[in-house]
């Protein structure tokens, strides 16, 4: 089918240096990244009583533990502040000078575990300091990675070790990793993740770190209480500020990496709130009947004869990004809370005729194939070829017979961007395609150049080639 349309192509393509030799970096889906192995559902936080550091202590809710938090404490004590969440710091329901004394400890760098409220809004406790960490799913290893902590990673219990083959894990870091079991090979048993925790309980012990979404719901029977299971937002949408504050924390706390993690951080979230800021300001100025009639972030597309696409939805990052970026989205057409939603051509159609003319769609199974040609490529004219099987991709989507009778823009992209640290990327591209003013603020070149800069500083020696983040062919 041919469509008179933009096909603009989304997708990590990094090549590294690795052990003297280059690795394509492209995070392919092996793994359940569905949320079946959940419940699929997290909490959205009020605006009140929140912040996005969620470490028990924050108590003035600045995104930082400092003696302004006792200070705050002592006033909520003496009734002249009010009260928070994040007030009782030994989590034993009052608030008194025991949580005064508690504070201290945390600030002294003397505490023995830190409390922080996980991303289904549950009181938790990590012990400190974090020495091993098995991955309960793979997008955030990404921000581990990031944060300076990827030798900290010892096992991953969702996915394969070749998904850390991006910037920041080098091939000995990734031969020492084990992997007990992966969702799509089976779950991980309580025996296999024991069998694991075994090797580090007299030298650190092994802390889990995951989302909601991705880790599946009986990892913490599978801990067995010898292994603290962290769930924060690491695929969340607009909470994965959140998680990287609050990872940052807990990973940097009586580290030797602690004054790096710091910095790595402050990049980060200066980038990330610059973004947000930009779009919020510009989206401000558009008059509701004015904004972009709507945007489908479309899921787990691997072939045009699978047939129906499958929606985003509440608490998964494509969605929140589309509001974010002022669309008036049509993501509860054929929607149910917490589920995906099959979008078939009745719909999609349908939902044209309402005014909407663009469609984003996130391919899956494409990144395995582009993965394995590039890795088993051996001259530079086979990794150009890997690499442009995006846009063939791109080609069978549009061809899919959902997409019959559909004249609108086509927009693909690479899972790569859609959760974790780069979704600050997303951001910018979504919004570069849906608000006006960022049209020319947000080029392909600029949002390029900004990944570059972002991926050297995590890995000053990296060559990046082909590295684009984003691709656009007419």
């Amino acid at each position: 089918m041919a469509l008179d349309m933009k096909v603009i192509v989304a997708i990590v393509a990094v090549v590294v240096v690795v052990g003297g030799g280059a690795a394509f970096v492209l995070t392919s889906n092996n793994g359940n990244d569905s949320g079946e192995g959940d419940d699929g559902k997290y909490v959205n936080p009020s605006k009140d009583g929140y912040s996005r550091l969620a470490i028990l202590g924050n108590a003035d809710m600045n995104d930082v533990l400092d003696s302004s938090d006792v200070t705050y404490l002592k006033k909520v004590i003496n009734s002249e502040e009010k009260a928070n969440k994040y007030c009782d710091v030994n989590n034993d329901g009052k608030i008194d000078n025991n949580d005064v004394k508690a504070l201290q400890e945390v600030l002294d760098g003397k505490a023995k575990s830190l409390g922080y409220i996980n991303v289904k809004d549950e009181f938790c406790t990590v012990k400190v300091p974090i020495k091993n960490v098995a991955v309960g799913f793979r997008r955030t290893s990404e921000m581990i990675g990031f944060l300076a902590g990827a030798d900290v990673i010892k096992a991953m219990t969702e996915g394969t070790k070749a998904q850390f083959a991006y910037v920041g894990f080098s091939e000995d870091s990734k031969a020492n990793i084990i992997n007990p079991g992966q969702n799509n090979d089976g779950n991980v048993t309580k025996e296999s993740l024991l069998a694991v925790y075994k090797k580090f309980q007299n030298n650190g012990g092994l802390t889990i770190i995951g989302d909601s979404n991705g880790m599946f719901k009986d990892m913490e029977d599978c801990a067995a209480g010898l292994m603290d299971v962290v769930r924060l937002p690491c695929t969340e949408g607009d909470r994965i500020t959140e998680g990287m504050i609050t990872l940052a924390y807990m990973l940097g706390y009586n580290s030797d990496n602690s004054a790096l993690v710091k910095e790595r951080l402050n990049y980060w979230i200066s980038l990330n709130d610059a973004t947000d800021a930009k779009i919020k300001a510009a989206v401000s100025k558009i008059a509701d009947a004015d904004k972009v009639p709507g945007i489908i972030a479309l899921n787990n597309l691997s072939t045009a004869t699978e047939g129906a696409y499958k929606i985003r939805g509440v608490g998964l990052s494509e969605y929140e990004f589309t509001v974010m970026c002022g669309c008036n989205n049509y993501a509860n057409a054929g929607y149910v809370e917490g589920q995906y939603a099959n979008l078939d051509n009745e719909i999609i159609l349908s939902m044209q005729k309402d005014g909407m003319t663009t469609i984003v769609v996130e391919i899956q199974t494409l990144f395995q194939k582009i993965d394995k040609a590039y890795n088993s490529a051996t001259t530079d004219e086979e990794r150009a070829a890997a690499l442009h099987l995006i846009e063939k991709g791109a080609e069978i989507a549009a061809a899919d017979d959902t997409m019959k009778g559909y004249t609108g823009g086509f927009y693909f992209v690479g899972q790569e961007t859609c959760n974790g640290p780069e979704s600050i990327f997303l951001k910018m591209y979504l919004a570069s395609l849906f608000v006006p003013e960022l049209k020319t603020v947000y080029t392909l070149d600029n949002i390029n150049s900004q990944f570059k800069e972002y991926m050297t500083m995590l890995n000053p020696d990296s060559i990046l080639v082909n590295a684009d983040l984003f691709y656009s062919e007419e």
